[in-house]
């Protein structure tokens, strides 16, 4: 997955944040928090980690960008996640933060740095995070150290709460240019980057996944099941089969797939049909199938037994 990869990974159309990270270090008027919110995959944990870097080493930026001597020993301990100044903790599916975990990690953040002037916290899926967890980063923010510096990065910016937010200063990241996305994909040496970035949605990292995943085969079965009117022969062969072929090892690909549709329809519906009891009843459905993907992997629900849900309250909605 592209967002937890750490590296010296180019930020793309993202110049006017680094320029605004750059500026905050220069001046010495270091937010103690900052909120990164944005797409999946445009590049907020690239850009945290060159924040965190450039904070790490102390180099003070001569320009725009947060550039760090490649020499310097900070790339390789950021890189592998060694340094000893710097916390990364990660909310997914696979990798759920709990208080305890919290809790540990604020007795270590709080103490002196080791090696840098900073130490700096990158939290990775912020808006997945729990209430109790939301209090005690609240707490720990009250009365911050001043060589601390926590970064949340978030796909939902409205899901997380306002107290904490409002204590954070706040970064939003838009989706790329298509051209961005294509140009990207053509430096790597992946093949068909136009269909890639076309479907990408201005996400690099949505696009790798379409690339790695049978991502362009995945997505027109979805949307051929999504955009029929009913749930008949031909629909439901397309529905056996994603199940059978794709489900145990795409599933990830696919949740991200309907998320987009269900996102998309929704705002069909909310532009095109008048404000009725109907329109909020097709919501509401749209909202639980949402809700159904979001909570999926991380209580271990059965897949095809989640995806049979999402297509019957689809259906049921046409």
């Amino acid at each position: 997955m592209l967002h937890n990869e750490i590296g010296s990974h180019k930020i793309f159309g993202h110049e006017k944040i680094e320029s605004a990270l750059a500026g905050s270090i220069r001046s010495g008027k270091i937010f103690p928090t900052w909120v990164f919110n944005g797409p999946v995959g445009v590049g907020k944990f690239t850009m945290a980690n060159r924040f965190a870097r450039c904070l790490l080493s102390e180099t003070i930026p001569s320009g725009d960008v947060l550039d760090v001597p490649q020499q310097h020993p900070v790339h390789k301990l950021v890189e592998t996640r060694t340094h000893p100044d710097l916390f990364i903790l990660e909310d997914y599916a696979d990798a759920a933060i709990s208080i305890e975990n919290i809790r540990q990690l604020m007795v270590k953040f709080k103490k002196m740095p080791a090696l840098s002037r900073h130490r700096v916290l990158l939290l990775n899926g912020a808006e997945n995070l729990n209430r109790s967890i939301h209090n005690s980063l609240l707490k720990a923010l009250e009365e911050p150290p001043a060589y601390s510096v926590i970064i949340m990065i978030c796909c939902n910016v409205g899901s997380m709460p306002k107290t904490l937010l409002s204590r954070s200063a706040r970064m939003n990241f838009h989706p790329l240019e298509i051209s961005m996305v294509q140009s990207y994909l053509e430096n790597t040496g992946v093949s068909n980057a136009h269909e890639f970035a076309k479907l990408s949605g201005g996400s690099i990292g949505y696009a790798l996944q379409l690339q790695h995943n049978n991502g362009i085969i995945v997505w027109d079965i979805l949307n051929h099941i999504f955009h029929s009117n009913s749930l008949d022969d031909e629909v439901s062969k397309n529905i056996t089969h994603l199940m059978d072929t794709y489900t145990a090892t795409h599933f990830p690909f696919i949740k991200e797939c309907i998320l987009r549709i269900m996102y998309d329809y929704s705002n069909m519906l909310l532009n095109n049909m008048p404000a009725s009891v109907e329109l909020d009843v097709k919501i509401a459905k749209i909202m639980d199938i949402i809700s159904m993907l979001q909570k999926a992997q991380r209580l271990l629900l059965d897949k095809n037994v989640v995806l049979a849900y999402v297509f019957e309250n689809f259906f049921s909605i046409c």
